[in-house]
């Protein structure tokens, strides 16, 4: 059987397989002519409904468990009721109760010639067909797209005029700011504004799953909480104690929404649920397979329920999560230090005494993301985007792979929040800046210093600087005495250093003693996100250095001496690097008044005044 575009099911019945139906004499009854005919089954706001020749079976109320399809099943002719019954119509049983009952009804209701064409069209073939097609029928009817535009045109315009100055300030995040703080939140407002960004990721194909990480009593679901408060009630789903599967079977709707686990020991542990959430975590969809027996053939078969996504996580613990979720998910840190705590101790004081304030109108905020929801511009370009993963750190764990997508996702964010403020290209898309990439690097930057701290433990960091930077040939004997540990301990870290590049050993390959001297950085040693003015440079053509040893400048004044030795000029430059000359002769200028560059007025040139690479 097919559905045709029109929300209709047909397929082949023979309504009289008994051969009765040809002998009624009336037009209201069908004829031989009927004998093989296409059912046609039509979808109503409340279910399915099937009618020929006088016959109209409708099947609403419609309900699907593991026990099969159910429904309320009203038989009529013309305008006269005959039985009204629920039945499950993949039960054998309850079908040809259902028709026996049917057949008495017709008898004792209904002329003995209407009797007989309802008792062959009703038979077990059709009730099966029923069943199909109430299996067809969605959950909603089908919404004309005209209609649904409108209704979201006007939506959008209602809500606009309530968001309107939110979407038109250039400074929104610090608004975010000013409603979480005076919601009670006290400290470094980074991580409830992270959550906030978090949140609104979901309008992303790849949102941004987030885990706060901090001691009991650190503020981590105060921190959640204040984030929510901004949000509508449909742009999350807040799963809090229950069966470790409830979240698979839930009928909530997880499209465009972020699951918020208010402790990480809420999410399930069982090796399939847990699978079902590594999967929300990574494809930001979830998926789960269920064995389950069918009364309709007796035997065992697979259910495969899908959540469709985007979908993110967000959660709190205070511990890392486990290792294959912990990788999937961007952890922040939480303040614990006695500063902070003397804040909180404050506020609550004031609070306590009257004097907190009162918090403010979440309404706008509220208006913003429904208005993003119906109106919003969800595709974004990031434009800086090879430049920045050609900056990155050099990897020191795979993970960073998805961690470098949580990076792009937090830039997307803030760009979709400043559309207003964004001119979109041909295509509709908006354009991420570097003024947002400095945005995200700041918000982020905490969190990839903890992740830094996960794959270099403290024991491993502590053993690679026990070798002075200059050192050289150091033997695991001297690591163990200088830290006093037994050689043994010192042995699995030195391998994992070695493994990871932190050590080098200069002794025969693969094989002790071994002769260590340090290796490259130490995650943390350097900063684990681009510089935005290095990024900046690199994607504009001509970088902005913070001193004249600055690798990327040296890199960038080498190509100049070494292929325009007298100076190169504004436009050459421009064409040689693609990008706009205005902009690239004022930052050539730039560069001239740090005394960095020379510029030759007459010819119009730009130069080094004298040129040696640094290495030589």
């Amino acid at each position: 059987m097919s559905s045709p575009s029109n929300g209709a099911g047909k397929g082949w019945y023979d309504p009289n397989r008994g051969g009765a139906n040809s002998d009624v004499p009336n037009s209201d009854t069908p004829t031989a002519d009927h004998a093989a005919c296409l059912v046609t089954f039509s979808q109503t706001p409340t279910g399915v409904s099937f009618s020929l020749d006088g016959l109209t079976v409708d099947a609403e109320d419609l309900d699907r468990d593991r026990y099969g399809q159910k429904a309320i099943v009203t038989v009529r002719w013309g305008s006269l009721f005959c039985y009204r019954d629920r039945v499950n119509l993949d039960d054998a049983r309850r079908r040809e109760r259902f028709f026996e009952r049917v057949c008495e009804r017709a008898a004792t209701k209904l002329p003995t010639e209407v009797a007989s064409v309802i008792a062959d069209r009703m038979n077990e073939d059709f009730l099966i067909q029923l069943g199909e097609e109430c299996r067809r029928w969605p959950e909603q009817p089908p919404i004309d797209p005209e209609t649904e535009k409108a209704r979201r045109a006007e939506e959008a315009a209602a809500v606009e005029a309530h968001a309107r100055t939110l979407l038109n300030d250039p400074d929104i995040l610090s608004r975010v700011t000013e409603a979480i703080q005076a919601h009670g939140y006290v400290g470094d407002p980074t991580p409830a504004l992270l959550v906030y960004i978090a949140l609104t990721s979901r309008f992303l194909e790849r949102p941004i799953n987030l885990a706060l990480v901090a001691e009991s009593s650190a503020g981590k679901n105060l921190t959640i909480d204040v984030a929510l408060k901004l949000m509508p009630r449909d742009a999350y789903y807040l799963f809090g104690s229950g069966s470790p599967r409830s979240i698979i079977y839930t009928d909530e709707d997880l499209s465009h929404k972020v699951v918020v686990f208010k402790e990480a020991d809420s999410i399930p542990s069982d090796p399939p649920a847990a699978a079902a959430i590594r999967a929300l975590a990574e494809d930001n969809e979830l998926r789960y397979e269920v064995t389950i027996p069918t009364k309709r053939t007796g035997q065992f078969e697979t259910r495969k329920i899908t959540k469709r996504g985007p979908t993110g996580l967000v959660t709190t613990s205070t511990r890392a999560l486990r290792h294959q979720l912990s990788t999937r998910v961007l952890r922040m840190p939480m303040a614990e230090d006695a500063k902070t705590t003397w804040e909180i101790l404050e506020a609550k004081g004031r609070s306590a005494a009257g004097n907190g304030g009162s918090p403010p109108d979440v309404g706008p905020f509220h208006a913003l993301q429904q208005w993003l929801d119906l109106a919003g511009v969800r595709r974004v370009v990031v434009p800086f985007g090879e430049e920045l993963a050609r900056l990155m750190p050099k990897p020191h764990d795979v993970r960073v792979r998805r961690d470098f997508e949580k990076v792009l996702s937090c830039v997307k964010t803030i760009t979709l929040l400043r559309q207003r403020q964004r001119k979109p290209t041909l295509g509709g898309e908006i354009v991420a800046t570097i003024d947002d990439y400095a945005v995200a690097r700041e918000l982020l930057e905490t969190s990839f210093y903890a992740v830094g701290e996960e794959i270099c433990p403290p024991v491993i960091r502590e053993t690679v600087e026990a070798i002075g930077k200059k050192e050289r040939r150091v033997s695991e004997r001297d690591l163990a005495t200088r830290l006093g540990l037994p050689k043994q301990t010192i042995s699995w870290r030195v391998l994992r250093a070695l493994e990871k590049g932190w050590l080098v050993n200069e002794g025969p390959p693969n094989r002790r003693p071994y002769r260590l001297r340090r290796g490259g950085p130490l995650p943390g040693d350097v900063p684990p996100l681009p510089e935005t003015r290095h990024v900046e440079g690199l994607f504009e053509g001509v970088p902005t250095p913070g001193s004249i040893l600055d690798p990327l400048f040296e890199a960038f004044a080498s190509n100049i001496a070494s292929r325009w030795p007298g100076g190169v000029t504004a436009a050459a430059w421009a064409a040689w690097v693609k990008r706009d000359p205005v902009m690239v002769r004022g930052r050539l200028d730039a560069l001239v008044a740090a005394q960095f560059f020379v510029h030759d007025h007459t010819e119009d040139r730009y130069g080094v005044l004298f040129w040696a690479p640094f290495g030589d």
